[in-house]
């Protein structure tokens, strides 16, 4: 879900706190089954503290592998933490978390010129394969047709985001999710969740499929299923020590069908990879 974590990056635009979709999703949770549902943790990072307190919260994520001095390395090589944990198969539900340390301005991340700028990068042209990769904001023009509308003002911005994208060339997901972005002068914050009055939407349904290949080779979608639960958030927080320091922390919750890998844990071997990847273009681009 590497791609859902990315999206959420980039919606890091100017908005306030506290957030509703945050709270929910602390309080309330993600549905995962009828029975079984899945909460978020608090930040890691909240605002207020001293730099002691930083340093103190940058270092409940440190281990020996990656301790804080290496976590705080001014390098786009500098080491992240990722944690992946399974529920169990029978729940299919999955947590991860993301943490890391970039530098830049907190203003021009969270500013809508470089949300456009991620956002353009996101939405690439169908490749060979002939699958869709896009990510959008939904317009005005096509909320209000939905009867649905986006809320802003100076500290709380509300979205509808879309997404659709291949998953190890496993898995085709196409997702729509209500987003509220938060921001103060110490922080900014993106929460957000699916939306199921979008799963029959014409334009931005919610569905999974599997891919197949065909006898020459060629990754082909099979029927589409439902798809639900789904929750995350990002949150960037200025580090007072050292100066320009950012942390960046991701949580996201997320139901794993069991069609998706049969029951492999392919998400484990995949994900570090990927991270790695998003963490480093991260870096290189707030520079």
């Amino acid at each position: 879900m590497t791609g859902h974590l990315a999206l959420l990056l980039a919606l890091c635009i100017s908005g306030a706190e506290p957030n509703p979709v945050l709270e929910k999703l602390m309080a309330d949770g993600v549905k995962i089954r009828p029975d079984v549902t899945l909460r978020l943790p608090a930040p890691t990072m909240p605002d207020g503290l001293d730099a002691a307190a930083q340093r103190a919260a940058l270092a409940s994520v440190a281990d020996v592998d990656r301790p804080v001095e290496a976590l705080l390395r001014k390098s786009v090589l500098s080491p992240f933490v990722l944690k992946t944990e399974r529920e169990s198969v029978a729940t299919a539900g999955r947590h991860v978390d993301l943490w890391f340390v970039a530098y830049g301005d907190l203003d021009r991340i969270t500013s809508e010129e470089f949300l456009k700028s991620r956002m353009k990068v996101m939405d690439k042209p169908r490749g060979e394969d002939n699958l869709p990769r896009k990510a959008t904001v939904l317009t005005s023009e096509q909320l209000n047709a939905r009867g649905l509308h986006a809320s802003k003002s100076p500290r709380m911005a509300e979205a509808y985001a879309h997404a659709s994208f291949p998953l190890f060339d496993r898995v085709l997901l196409s997702v729509t999710s209500h987003v509220v972005q938060t921001r103060n002068d110490e922080s900014a914050l993106v929460a957000s969740e699916l939306d199921p009055r979008f799963n029959q939407d014409r334009e931005f349904p919610i569905f999974w499929q599997k891919l197949e290949r065909d006898i020459n080779g060629k990754l082909v979608p099979g029927e589409r299923h439902p798809y639900h639960g789904v929750g995350s958030y990002a949150k960037i927080t200025k580090l007072i020590e050292p100066p320009g320091a950012l942390f960046v922390e991701c949580h996201l919750v997320f139901d794993e069908p069991q069609g998706w890998f049969d029951g492999v844990n392919l998400l484990r071997s995949k994900l570090p990879l990927l991270a790695q990847e998003n963490v480093r273009k991260f870096r290189q681009e707030i520079r």
